[in-house]
């Protein structure tokens, strides 16, 4: 602009005309600027709510950084992925922008992690297409926070992609405590993060217990149920804070007869003891000898089980943890494959 003064000046221009012609250089400039801000900001809106055919006119009409940011650092895509506007999403990829953003991926909220947690199928889909981090963290990854929202279509997608089970020194088998913890479909995550090879027998928590020791907490009996069908074992002890304490003891604690009946059924061996040599019905005992608990506690101890319960356990520890999802694929009677499910007795 100074340049265009001197110009003028040398042209004989007067000091009135310079000055009105910058001051028009000016404001044509500072509306250019508040042209620039209002189209971006039709773009975040657009984003926001999916607003497909404005987002296509503006990407197309107007020459702008197809990841520029918003106050909180988050580029259009974010926003798209956010609510689950797949459609969105699949323009803005096409049209260059970064899958990860512009943020540290390492440790921040990116339009992967927050599809993930949407539970955005699609979203999730078309980023991980376009080569997302599947390791960002805020603080937690994809992987997992799709878990304790339980969204077991979204895991499965995550899982299959290399996604780790594993992250930022947390054992993977929290992703098992985080499936506990959520809702919906979280027995259907349970049962996608066993197939993929977690370790169903080691501590989940500071305490050192492991799942099954949390659902007889919990008296979480379907999740009881689908980890025993993915092969936990069923008397694995705990070694800090409640020594030798078992699923079995703890469900008993928990009084509920049904859980207890199902330990018992998969095996669970009633005359192991905690640290201070007390069994299962010696805990239900501390609640009365009336409770049906101790009842029935007493009777597995004086009343062995039969051959045939012997024999699926020895079947389904042969198999072994990795192969009992090919259960059906065995060339027996259904029945017997059911009764390796435990579906009948």
């Amino acid at each position: 602009m100074g340049q265009v003064r001197s110009r003028l000046k040398k042209m004989g221009a007067g000091v009135s005309a310079v000055e009105s012609f910058t001051d028009l250089q000016r404001r044509a400039s500072e509306s250019d600027d508040e042209s620039e801000d209002f189209t971006l900001r039709h773009l975040f809106q657009a984003a926001e709510r999916g607003d497909l055919r404005t987002m296509k006119r503006i990407v197309e009409e107007n020459r702008i950084p197809i990841d520029i940011t918003d106050n909180s650092a988050c580029t259009p895509l974010f926003m798209a992925a956010k609510d689950g506007h797949h459609e969105c999403v699949s323009l803005l990829l096409r049209q260059g922008a970064l899958a990860d953003g512009l943020r540290d991926v390492s440790s921040s909220w990116t339009p992967l992690w927050i599809a993930s947690s949407g539970g955005h199928t699609e979203c999730v889909r078309l980023l991980i297409d376009a080569g997302a981090n599947l390791e960002c963290k805020y603080p937690e990854t994809p992987l997992y926070v799709a878990t304790r929202e339980g969204h077991a279509p979204v895991v499965k997608l995550l899982l299959q992609a290399g996604a780790l089970t594993e992250f930022s020194g947390i054992p993977h088998h929290s992703l098992i405590e985080a499936a506990m913890h959520g809702h919906r479909d979280y027995l259907e995550c349970i049962h996608l993060i066993a197939l993929s090879g977690c370790d169903l027998d080691e501590p989940v928590n500071q305490y050192q217990q492991t799942a099954l020791h949390l659902c007889s907490i919990n008296k979480n009996g379907a999740c009881m149920n689908t980890l025993l069908a993915h092969g936990a074992s069923v008397n694995v002890t705990s070694n800090y804070f409640l020594v030798g304490v078992t699923p079995l003891h703890l469900a008993t604690k928990s009084g509920c007869e049904h859980l207890i009946k199902l330990l018992v059924t998969h095996g669970a061996d009633v005359y192991l003891t905690d640290e201070n040599g007390r069994r299962a019905s010696d805990w239900a005992n501390s609640a009365g000898k009336n409770t049906g608990c101790y009842r029935y506690l007493k009777y597995a101890e004086s009343n062995p089980r039969p051959l045939v319960y012997l024999a699926r356990w020895a079947v389904r520890k042969t198999l072994g943890r990795k192969r009992l999802q090919h259960i059906n694929d065995l060339a027996v009677p259904p029945n017997l494959v059911s009764f390796l499910w435990y579906k009948t007795n």
